[in-house]
């Protein structure tokens, strides 16, 4: 493979935007929303007398319908979140008392309001740079240069930044940059802990944004038809894993949860978890009538997936989604209960986090409410204090919200 590209014009750079949009879209929004609104009749005369009875068949629907309990007094997650839209807030989850920050520059490009959170920092993308902010004391964010994407590292201290050098200047000409640009990796106070090291090859292989300790995940354009995945190793320069036809849903560990490619399937639904060190695979059954909608994330510890998923049949809900877990014991997919949500197809489909103390949020945009759940808690539960934005519409990226 060559990792030079000889003449690379603005046709490239925004298409290098594009992919690296396409590639977030895809992992956030690929999904098949299955929704179908009806109503069961039957009219009975007995006697004198007409009685109609109203009956629904989907087994989520009640637990849909039920108000949440109440969240216990004793319980406390002990977590903070940041939340970056208009502006970036360091929420916390118990108080709901926020911290806000001014954005440090205007928007840029597709990977904006990107973050990562990793020791005691949060790294911000945001107007076509990377942004380091302390979580301990949120002031001014350190500038770490040119960046369209930021992603964890393999440890919990490192961060990876992608950056395509002839991004912001039209007509460049940069013989020393592959196509698709380099990555670089960070420690926590910012520093680069390796030389950057160029994507692989001419054949557009680009980041998706997943990331876990072997490598971080890569994806061949086109993102369309036939997808070819890896995990690649940028300090080997190794490929560690390659997933034919197939779309990489989430990443942590040396885990990987992937689906075959195109995720149509309407019945029997499965995922796949692939632990790339020991080699070990697993298909998992969805429950019936769910489809993944392209969000996976595994817990600190590797022991839980979360993957969030649509659901099907007569429901009250518009366009339902909630948060399947599999655990340690048996590989299982159960549903979460409690995390049942609504979402807007306009606005954007549910999104995980988890916390490095092991606690797993979700929130759909546009509604002000997050879920929280950890394991041994027996359903989600509605934060109690905490209130996020209300937003109706977007103009360039949806909101991030990240556990920190």
């Amino acid at each position: 493979m060559t990792l030079l590209h000889e003449e690379p014009t603005i046709v490239d750079v925004r298409r290098a935007e594009l992919l690296f949009e396409e590639a977030r879209q895809r992992r956030r929004r690929l999904r098949t929303i299955w929704i179908t609104i009806a109503t069961v009749a039957a009219v009975v005369l007995v006697s004198i007398g007409l009685t109609v009875h109203l009956f629904s068949s989907l087994r989520l629907q009640s637990a849909a319908l039920k108000a949440q309990p109440a969240w216990p007094e004793h319980l406390r997650t002990g977590a903070s979140l940041a939340y970056a839209f208009n502006d970036l807030q360091i929420l916390s989850a118990d108080t709901g008392v926020s911290h806000v920050l001014p954005l440090p520059a205007p928007y840029g490009s597709a990977g904006d309001l990107g973050m990562v959170s990793f020791g005691h920092s949060l790294l911000l993308n945001r107007g076509d740079r990377a942004w380091l902010y302390s979580v301990v004391s949120p002031g001014a964010p350190a500038d770490l240069g040119r960046s369209i994407g930021v992603f964890r590292g393999p440890k919990s201290g490192e961060a990876w930044i992608w950056s395509q050098p002839c991004i912001p200047i039209i007509g460049c000409a940069n013989y020393n940059a592959s196509q698709m640009g380099d990555v670089r990796l960070i420690d926590s106070v910012g520093r680069q802990i390796e030389a950057p090291v160029a994507l692989p090859g001419t054949a557009g292989w680009y980041p998706t944004g997943l990331a876990g300790s072997a490598g971080i995940v890569i994806s061949k354009s086109p993102a369309y038809g036939n997808n070819e995945e890896e995990v690649w190793n940028p300090l080997t320069g190794q490929v560690v894993r390659v997933f034919k036809d197939a779309n990489v849903i989430g990443a942590g560990g040396n885990i990987v949860v992937w689906t075959a490619a195109p995720a149509n399937c309407t019945t029997r639904c499965t995922v796949h978890i692939s632990n790339v060190r020991t080699g070990s695979e697993h298909t998992v059954k969805l429950p019936s009538g769910f489809t993944t909608t392209g969000d996976a994330v595994i817990s600190p510890d590797s022991s839980t997936i979360a993957i969030t998923a649509a659901f099907g049949g007569m429901s009250h809900l518009s366009d339902p989604e909630a948060v399947l877990l599999v655990g340690p014991d048996d590989l299982v997919a159960r549903v979460l209960a409690g995390s049942e949500q609504a979402t807007n197809p306009n606005l954007g489909p549910m999104a995980l986090t988890w916390s490095t103390n092991g606690w797993l949020f979700s929130f759909t945009v546009g509604t002000t409410k997050v879920d929280a759940w950890r394991p041994g808690e027996s359903r989600a539960r509605v934060l109690p204090r905490l209130k996020l934005p209300e937003v109706t519409h977007l103009v360039n990226e949806g909101p991030s919200l990240t556990a920190l």
